[in-house]
């Protein structure tokens, strides 16, 4: 049985090929490919049900945790299901996921190299006793390009996208070198069995997908070419740099515990009228600055570049050179920021009535917004400790809380006014909210969450 696994990297439009795979299983069958996914992934984001990033879970849990061998084996029964589900007419099995290049997740800052050499280790080893015939196939991005692609990422879908962009490169920049990332591959899986494809001939997530299907699988494009779900925070179409500072002052202010305008009405508002946008690292560097930082990987890019037979550069194209073609970007007036806000806080309002409900319309005369955990008299847990799992486990991370532990009338109008979120850790399973108060919270916006 031969086995393509398809590496990524990020940003390369991975996700539409996973989703023309998906789309097209009877047109890969008849040319005796299959693409089959035996477990769900353990993730709420859509675009992540059509590929195998549970394998990459899998291996990153063996990778690190490395005495505990269970994980190793349930590679092995991933491996195993997906090969007690192929057809017999098939001949070919197709892996794919793009967090294997680098053995992280798209949002990790803290890279450690030696994750991809333990990673791609245990995958082969796991491999070589099912006696495939492996082909690796990678897609590689201009370094410039993948870095100012990630940042926009960062910003928009991570707990933690408040970093400015040189403190997220910092970060990052390990993970921009694909020579010694690609060497961990080779010294398992052979150069002779990688394909490296640079990404720059691809303009589109379309064109991805038909040099995937000329290139690797050797067919023409699929009669499907499906989207994958536009989650506006997974989807790979950055807003300009106006609007990921203002995504990142807002991220800063969700850390501190002050909870302004959502980022995803942010989002909605970018894409809706965003269209003159300036993406890519020209918006934070002159052309000079960009030459500069990809110079220090040119060495590598060169050396893989003679590796697999693909010209003198791994990457032909370049950037524009006269500073008369380019344009520092321009903080915004303070009545560019009041706009943004504005506008994001109208869509909120929107998806709120779009939803059918009639409620929360108090909610935006709100003047501040906090968050009170209401603890039982009768609960053992010491309210830091509570505090602690709440941070930890159910995703209100870095909030200074106002902790009670009964709801007093004398506060329910300070509680409509000011407060966001209730938060309620309970033993007594008879407490409970009177009716009327339930009613006003639901009218002021307030979120009660039991625990």
């Amino acid at each position: 049985m031969n086995l393509i696994i398809h590496i990524g990297q990020h940003k390369t439009g991975s996700k539409a090929i996973q989703a023309a795979l998906y789309a097209n299983p009877d047109y890969l069958l008849h040319h005796r490919f299959q693409y089959d996914l035996p477990m769900k992934n353990a993730t709420v984001l859509r675009p992540y049900e059509m590929n195998h990033f549970a394998l990459f879970e899998l291996l990153r849990k063996q990778v690190d945790d490395p005495n505990d061998h269970s994980h190793i084996n349930r590679v092995e029964n991933y491996l195993q299901e997906m090969l007690n589900r192929v057809s017999a007419s098939a001949k070919t099995m197709i892996l794919s996921a793009e967090d294997l290049f680098d053995m992280h997740t798209a949002h990790e800052s803290d890279f450690q190299i030696n994750r991809i050499e333990q990673g791609c280790r245990t995958l082969a080893k796991v491999v070589q006793k099912f006696d495939f015939s492996v082909k690796i196939v990678c897609f590689l991005r201009r370094q410039d390009e993948l870095l100012a692609s990630h940042y926009a990422q960062f910003i928009k879908g991570s707990s933690r996208g408040f970093l400015s962009l040189d403190e997220f490169k910092d970060s990052f920049r390990s993970r921009l070198d694909y020579d010694t990332i690609l060497s961990s591959w080779e010294s398992h899986f052979g150069g002779e069995n990688i394909q490296i494809i640079p990404y720059y001939r691809q303009t589109t997530q379309s064109n991805s997908v038909s040099v995937f299907f000329e290139s690797v699988l050797g067919l023409k494009p699929p009669p499907i070419v499906e989207p994958f779900p536009k989650d506006l925070e997974a989807y790979n179409i950055s807003p300009s740099r106006a609007y990921l500072e203002y995504l990142r002052v807002i991220n800063k202010h969700y850390h501190d515990g002050f909870k302004v305008v959502h980022p995803i009405d942010v989002l909605e508002d970018a894409f809706k009228r965003d269209v003159k946008r300036s993406t890519g690292l020209t918006a934070w560097y002159s052309p000079e600055e960009k030459q500069l930082f990809q110079q220090t990987f040119e060495a590598g890019n060169q050396h893989i570049a003679h590796r697999y037979v693909l010209g003198e550069k791994l990457f032909d194209h370049s950037s524009p050179t006269v500073k008369s073609e380019w344009d520092a970007y321009v903080e915004p007036n303070l009545y560019r920021w009041v706009d943004l806000d504005t506008q994001a806080k109208i869509n909120y309002h929107s998806r709120l009535n779009a939803s059918g409900s009639g409620f929360h319309v108090l909610s935006r005369f709100k003047k501040r917004r906090k968050v009170w955990l209401i603890l039982d008299e009768k609960n053992h847990y010491n309210p830091g400790d509570a505090l602690e799992h709440i941070r930890a486990k159910l995703g209100f991370p870095n909030l200074v809380l106002e902790i009670y532990t009964e709801l007093p009338a004398s506060k329910y109008l300070e509680l409509l006014w000011r407060v966001e979120t209730l938060l309620i850790v309970r033993k007594n399973q008879e407490i409970r909210i009177p009716t009327p108060i339930s009613w006003m919270l639901q009218l002021f916006g307030i979120n009660v969450h039991w625990i």
